[in-house]
């Protein structure tokens, strides 16, 4: 993976905390987990979730409180990513994250490949097999799920969800909160803007 060193901390040192915290204990949630593990460099206190109190733990970490609580747990966190597919969801999360003074790092998990000219913006989770050409820009909070392809200059905005094996054509780009669903192809110049 060609990835400038801002975009994934080397294993064992974290510039900007050791601390997070994942919003969302469903699979995804785990997903996102276990390729913090991957990339290593992180000590993951916990998860957040809305099913909480009755939610007390999923997969190996505990439960911690429900997203309203998430400010709370600053003094046991440095940063957050929030692991939730629903983009107007993920972007409320991160607001509210952000203004309780998490950092907001994105996330990419090591057997993705982002190349050198590419841009992955804050928060913005990038998952296992994807592929980011030169040129492409990946916005703050942005979602890039298993196996998505981007060509090159091709632009997913801020809170956008490209599914499981979706694929940019070069120039495409997926507007703000707008979501290119599994499988689906966005031709090269082509334009998704359907927000969800």
């Amino acid at each position: 993976m060609e990835a400038p060193a801002a975009h994934l901390p080397a294993p064992g040192a974290n510039p900007i905390g050791r601390r997070i915290v994942i919003v969302g204990a469903g699979g995804f949630g785990l997903a996102v987990a276990e390729a913090l593990e991957a990339v290593g460099g992180w000590e993951i206190v916990g998860l957040v979730d809305d099913r909480w109190p009755d939610l007390t733990s999923a997969g190996r970490w505990p439960v911690l409180a429900a997203s309203s609580g998430l400010p709370d747990l600053r003094p046991q966190a440095d940063a957050v990513v929030v692991a939730i597919g629903r983009n107007t969801v993920r972007e409320a999360v991160f607001e509210r994250a952000r203004a309780a003074g998490f950092a907001l790092p994105p996330v990419i998990h090591p057997r993705a490949y982002v190349a050198r000219g590419a841009e992955v913006g804050a928060g913005a989770i990038v998952m296992a097999g994807v592929i980011v050409s030169h040129g492409c820009r990946v916005d703050e909070g942005a979602l890039l799920n298993a196996g998505a392809v981007l060509d090159h200059d091709s632009q997913v905005e801020r809170f956008a969800h490209v599914g499981i094996a979706a694929s940019l054509g070069g120039g495409a780009r997926v507007a703000e909160r707008a979501v290119l669903v599994q499988g689906e192809i966005l031709p090269a110049q082509g334009v998704k803007v359907q927000a969800h």
